[in-house]
């Protein structure tokens, strides 16, 4: 993309690059490792840096975190720098 970040989108800001997987590839600081919804057992899952949120909304959609641990939004889970497992509060 000619940006020099490596991440490819072309923006230059680092978001966007790839995280996780066999080699654990980490993010620059105040990003977190993005995985998509659903797929937080999957072995060498590959996910997508990400700007941590400093503010979310009061808004009520709950989620459950690859943490087995439910949060109001999705925006408050990334906030804890925690991935999406499904929609709806955890059960068990």
């Amino acid at each position: 993309d000619g940006d020099g970040d490596g991440d490819g989108d072309g923006d230059g800001d680092g978001d966007g690059d790839i995280c996780g997987g066999i080699g654990g590839l980490t993010c620059d600081g105040g990003e977190f490792c993005l995985y998509p919804a659903g797929t937080c057992n999957v072995v060498d899952n590959l996910g997508v840096c990400t700007e941590i949120p400093t503010a979310c909304t009061g808004e009520v959609d709950p989620v459950c975190g690859c943490n087995g641990v439910s949060y109001n939004n999705a925006c408050e889970a990334y906030a804890a720098q925690v991935s999406i497992d499904y929609k709806g509060s955890c059960t068990g």
